[in-house]
C-alpha cells in the first residue's frame, strides 16, 4: 500500500481525536506533521510530554502554546534554550504566575513581548515591563486589558508615539489621561510598506562585472546579475572583495530610507485616518493635499558624465498591511486642508511611496510630522537594471 501523503497526515494531525492515530502521528518523520499534532487540543498529555522533547524547536513551541499543555510541562518548557518556545510559554493563558514572573527576566525581547500581551500576566510583571527598553514590549503593556490605570498614566507620557497611541486605544484609559494624549494630531495610514536600496558599480568594479557577464561560460545576463542578498556572495567573488556590503555601498540619495507606506499599488489598498482628540476628522484621501516629488535616474547619470557605471535597485515589500502613524504636537486651529502627503515617484523603482507628512501653518511655517519606522518582513521585488 502506498504511503499516505504528508498533506493528509498533517490534516489528521490537526484535528484527529483517535488515541491510536495520534500516537502513530507522534512518530512521524515529517516535522510539520508533529508540529500540527503538538497544537492539537485533543493530543493526550503523554504525547505532549514526548513532543516537548522534540528536536525541532517549532514542534516544542507548539506544545508550549497548546492550551491543554499541563502546568508541569510549561514549567519545564520555560527552561528551553530556544526563544520561540519560551515566547509561546509566555503567551499561553494557562501559564502560572510564578512562571510568568520568571519570564519577565528573559533576555530575549520576543519573550517579553508575548508576556506583555498575555491577559493573565500579573500586574506586578506589567508594571516592570512598562519600563522595558524595547518599545514593542511597552506597546503590548499599553494594549493589555489588565494593565492598571496607574501604569497607563505613566505610559501616556512615553517617549515612543506608538506606546502613547496604544494607551489611547485601551478601553480602560480614563478620560483625564486621554485628554493629555489627544492633543496630538495623528495620521494613520494602513498599507503595505516598502524599503529599497541602489547597488552601484563604477570604474574597475563596473568593468569586472561586465567582463563576467560577457563571458558565455558564466551564463549570466547583466540585467539580472544582482538582485539582493542572494547575490551578495557572487558580487564579492567577481569583485574579489570579500568585504563588499550591499547596504553599506547603497547610494544614499536614491535609496528608500526607512519603511515607507505605499499609497496605492498592486500590493496595497491603503486607507487613511486623520484624528484629533481621538476623533476621526477625515478618512478621505481627496481631502488631503498630495505633494509629488520626483527622483530622476538622470541625476545619477550626471554624476559620471559619460563614464561607465551600472546600478541595480532592489528592496522588499511587506507581506501584510501595517499601521504607519505620523503625528504632530498640538496645532491650534488645525485645518485638514493644510495637511500634505509627500508622495515620491522614484525612477529607480516601480512604486510610489509616502516619504512624509507636512502641515502648513497660517503664518507660512511648514511642520514635518514625527514618524517612527517599523521593521517588517516581506518579499523582495524584481530588480531593475540601469546604466549610464
Amino acid at each position: 500500500m502506498a504511503e499516505e501523503s504528508v498533506d493528509l497526515r498533517k490534516k489528521r494531525a490537526k484535528s484527529s481525536t483517535l488515541p491510536e492515530e495520534l500516537e502513530k502521528l507522534a512518530e512521524d518523520k515529517d516535522e510539520l506533521v508533529r508540529f500540527y499534532l503538538a497544537g492539537n487540543t485533543n493530543t493526550p498529555i503523554s504525547l505532549l510530554e514526548k513532543l516537548a522533547q522534540d528536536e525541532d524547536e517549532d514542534v516544542r513551541s507548539c506544545v508550549a502554546g497548546n492550551t491543554n499543555t499541563p502546568v508541569s510541562l510549561l514549567e519545564k518548557l520555560v527552561e528551553d534554550e530556544d526563544e520561540i518556545v519560551r515566547s509561546d510559554v509566555a503567551g499561553n493563558a494557562n501559564t502560572p504566575a510564578p512562571v510568568l514572573e520568571k519570564l519577565a527576566e528573559d533576555e530575549d525581547e520576543k519573550v517579553r513581548f508575548y508576556l506583555a500581551g498575555n491577559v493573565n500576566t500579573p500586574v506586578s510583571v506589567l508594571e516592570k515591563l512598562a519600563k522595558d527598553k524595547a518599545k514593542d514590549v511597552r506597546v503590548y503593556v499599553a494594549e493589555n486589558a489588565n494593565t492598571p490605570v496607574s501604569v497607563l498614566e505613566k505610559l501616556a507620557k512615553d517617549k515612543a508615539k506608538d506606546v502613547r497611541i496604544a494607551v489611547a486605544e485601551n478601553a480602560n484609559t480614563p478620560v483625564s489621561v486621554l485628554g493629555e494624549i489627544s492633543k496630538k494630531i495623528l495620521i494613520k495610514i494602513k498599507s503595505r510598506l516598502i524599503a529599497g536600496w541602489i547597488a552601484e558599480f563604477s570604474g574597475e568594479e563596473c568593468k569586472k562585472i561586465k567582463a563576467y557577464c560577457n563571458n558565455e561560460a558564466n551564463n549570466e545576463d547583466i540585467d539580472f546579475f544582482f538582485g539582493g542578498p542572494q547575490q551578495e556572495k557572487l558580487v564579492q567573488n567577481v569583485l574579489e572583495d570579500e568585504y563588499w556590503d550591499m547596504y553599506e555601498r547603497s547610494l544614499e540619495d536614491f535609496a528608500i530610507w526607512g519603511y515607507c507606506p505605499l499609497p496605492n499599488s498592486e500590493y496595497s489598498d491603503a486607507t487613511i485616518e486623520v484624528k484629533l482628540a481621538s476623533n476621526v476628522i477625515t478618512d478621505d484621501w481627496e481631502k488631503i493635499t498630495i505633494k509629488k516629488k520626483v527622483v530622476k535616474t538622470s541625476e545619477w547619470k550626471k554624476m559620471y558624465r559619460g563614464n561607465d557605471a551600472i546600478a541595480y535597485s532592489y528592496g522588499y515589500i511587506s507581506d501584510d498591511e501595517h499601521d504607519s502613524v505620523f503625528s504632530f504636537d498640538e496645532i491650534s486651529d488645525f485645518d485638514v486642508s493644510n495637511l500634505s502627503l509627500i508622495v515620491v515617484t522614484n525612477e529607480f523603482y516601480e512604486y510610489e511611496y509616502i516619504e512624509g507628512v507636512q502641515y502648513l501653518k497660517n503664518d507660512g511655517e511648514i511642520l514635518n510630522a514625527d514618524f517612527e519606522d517599523e521593521d517588517f518582513e516581506g518579499d523582495y521585488f524584481d530588480t531593475l537594471y540601469f546604466e549610464t
